[in-house]
């Protein structure tokens, strides 16, 4: 007893009750009769909210209790609290709410159904919405949850930077969270934006642990693991980080292991892989087929209008005309030309409505000997769509005109070039298989792209964001001492 005792805090006795009064007040905005449709869906949301209730409560207890001192808590909250003040000012003064009907809306409204939209979004995706239902009874919770947890993420960020660095200059941290059009996303319930800070926080704890030499747990080990596997998977972009990640690791912290410890790191770092994919193989109802659909209509769609060959593909465009009408497809690019990199439009003029099973399956045949005959159309077309997120304006909403400026993809790439380069010059390995990770991320998104959607490469502006950033930091850490250097001198 007196064991338990010990593991147990005052606010988990809080948690436990607010825990159990979800199960009273969950009718008030999950649909009637979902959870029992959905059962295994529930049981996992209320685990996971039951840890998220006793780890929130803990760590707002241990930050308030230590508010005056320096501690990890009190600086990750001081530092989130103004970003959280100010995304929450701004999504109620632009009018984000309530979501108009769009993916948002449906991942919602999914989330208020426990479904996991058969495995279209992976289910990571509406955990967060779930949780932040079962949290607070009322749909706009899903929101201002995910808005908490992006604030913590970059607070805790900002945190780092600052112990590490001891300059105000951490906070700059917080513009592409302020500024469209990364604005627009951190108030969205969309998973790209919760994956991008995901992915900034296990950047910062890398790269500040390693210049703090901190070592790592083996609970935190285990995080760690579970966040890279969450991150190889929630998109299909991150795959890379199945081999890479070890060797951030390795390079992070630089363990002594014997040949047996190492094939138990591996086997642990393997087993949360399996851990993180399983439910989603328990709740897809969709094969990889059906998913890669959008991406070989676009794909049609673009390559057609950058030059593809219609007599050296004659025999694969026939398979394509039995499932996309190629007369309206000619006509939809004549008409619109770049434009149709915005969205997906064949599939609302283009789709032939007696196309049967075997004529889609068919045309993903053909569209994959397509990009294989015609690499360098494909890349072309591929190439262009990145460049018309740079290129393309909005004017729909008051920001729209900043959105126009800070959505150019240009010096966040060009950035990170530059970093990758002075990374490998200065044999900072670890520095530089981070940035050869997010731009391996930049270079699959860009061979996957759909849609010209800005927010694909999010977690490469972050990155970009973190490390300039950081350069400031640094400059002004050694233009102080170079200053009290000379002052000594004196």
């Amino acid at each position: 007893m007196d064991r338990i005792k010990q593991y147990l805090r005052p606010s988990d006795a809080l948690a436990l009750v607010w825990w159990a009064l979800s199960f009273r007040y969950e009718r008030f905005v999950f649909e009637a009769g979902s959870a029992a449709q959905h059962p295994l869906a529930r049981f996992a949301v209320k685990l996971l909210l039951l840890a998220t209730l006793v780890l929130l409560l803990r760590f707002l207890v241990t930050a308030l209790r230590t508010w005056r001192t320096d501690g990890a808590e009190a600086g990750t909250l001081k530092a989130a609290l103004p970003l959280f003040a100010a995304l929450l000012v701004l999504w109620v003064y632009g009018k984000f709410w309530p979501l108009q009907p769009s993916d948002q809306s449906s991942i919602l409204e999914a989330s208020m159904r426990y479904e996991t939209m058969g495995g279209f979004f992976f289910y990571l995706t509406m955990v967060l919405p779930m949780l932040g239902l079962s949290l607070f009874p009322h749909p706009a919770a899903a929101v201002v949850f995910k808005i908490f947890v992006i604030s913590l993420g970059a607070g805790w960020c900002v945190y780092r930077l600052r112990r590490l660095y001891a300059s105000r200059l951490a906070y700059l941290l917080y513009l592409p969270f302020l500024l469209p059009p990364g604005l627009y996303l951190s108030v969205s319930i969309h998973r790209i934006p919760s994956y991008a800070v995901l992915y900034l926080v296990f950047t910062v704890k890398l790269l500040c642990d390693r210049a703090e030499e901190k070592p790592l747990s083996r609970p935190g080990y285990v995080l760690l693991c579970l966040t890279a596997a969450a991150l190889t998977q929630w998109r299909s972009e991150g795959i890379y980080l199945v081999v890479l990640a070890p060797i951030l690791f390795w390079l992070a912290y630089r363990p002594q292991l014997d040949r047996k410890r190492k094939a138990l790191a591996l086997a642990v770092f393997l087993a949360a892989q399996l851990a993180v994919q399983l439910p989603q193989t328990l709740v897809s109802e969709i094969d990889s087929g059906r998913r890669s659909l959008p991406l070989f209509e676009a794909l049609i769609t673009g390559m057609e209008r950058k030059g593809l060959d219609k007599e050296k593909n004659a025999e694969d465009l026939a398979a394509v005309d039995r499932y996309i009408d190629l007369e309206a497809l000619h006509r939809l690019n004549e008409e619109l030309g770049d434009y149709n990199y915005n969205e997906n439009l064949i599939i609302y003029v283009g789709l032939r409505p007696d196309a049967a099973p075997e004529d889609v399956a068919g045309f993903r045949e053909a569209m994959v000997r397509i990009v294989l005959h015609n690499p360098l159309v494909y890349l072309r077309n591929q190439i262009d769509c990145w460049v018309h997120i740079s290129e393309q304006t909005y004017h729909d909403r008051k920001l729209d005109e900043l959105a126009n400026i800070f959505q150019r993809l240009y010096l966040p790439t060009l950035w990170l070039l530059v970093v990758w380069v002075w990374t490998l010059v200065k044999r900072d390995w670890l520095g530089w298989f981070v940035t050869s990770g997010h731009l391996c991320h930049f270079v699959i998104t860009t061979l996957l792209l759909p849609t010209a959607y800005f927010k694909y490469y999010y977690s490469e502006y972050l990155y970009a964001f973190l490390t300039a950033t950081a350069a400031l930091c640094l400059l002004r850490r050694r233009l102080r001492a170079k200053k009290a250097a000379a002052l000594a001198a004196e």
